[in-house]
């Protein structure tokens, strides 16, 4: 009997976090002709990027928009901002690779929700949670939009040993983003 109600409490528990982590917040959006549309938005605590999100609007409406057809959504309660924008995200080969044709596995371009982390008039940082939940940060400046450097990867030399190889690119790309 213990066992049971032991079981029993533990579902509900189990049951009560997962519906706790979805949940419709105030919010608003910026479609593709700059109207603002409010309203709430289906929070869903995401681990990766959102390409699309559902938004319910004033009359109870709910309506699935994708990331390509929305400028960006704010959710009021939590003071978060995500921004629509068009990446290439590349994934770096977990195994060793013999030449560098093979570095990238695989190659994501769609347009994403990039949280805002920084907004001001003359820089914009953003992050990206990528499909292996690995965050990615992106800078966004005079128009430009792109993401700041940094990876490993394992490669083979000549004699078949396996190196590490580091990429912090994004070490330069500050420095020039402070440059002027």
């Amino acid at each position: 009997m213990q066992k049971i109600f032991s079981t029993i409490i533990l579902n509900l528990i189990i049951i009560q976090f997962s519906i706790g982590q979805n949940k419709f917040l105030s919010g608003y959006l910026i479609n593709s002709t700059n109207d603002t549309l409010n309203g709430s938005i289906l929070f869903e605590d995401w681990t990766i990027s959102p390409k699309s999100i559902i938004f319910k609007n004033e009359k109870n409406l709910e309506e699935r928009y994708l990331a390509e057809n929305l400028k960006s959504f704010t959710i009021s309660e939590l003071n978060l901002n995500y921004e629509s924008q068009f990446s290439i995200v590349k994934y770096v080969s977990k195994e060793p690779i013999s030449n560098y044709s093979k570095l990238f596995s695989e190659v994501d371009s769609s347009y994403f929700f990039f949280k805002t982390l920084l907004k001001s008039n003359y820089i914009n940082l953003y992050s990206l949670s990528d499909s292996y939940e690995k965050d990615r940060y992106y800078i966004k400046k005079d128009g430009d939009f792109y993401e700041l450097i940094k990876y490993s990867f394992y490669k083979y030399n000549i004699n078949g040993k396996i190196f590490e190889y580091k990429n912090e690119d994004f070490k330069n790309q500050i420095k020039n983003l402070c440059g002027d």
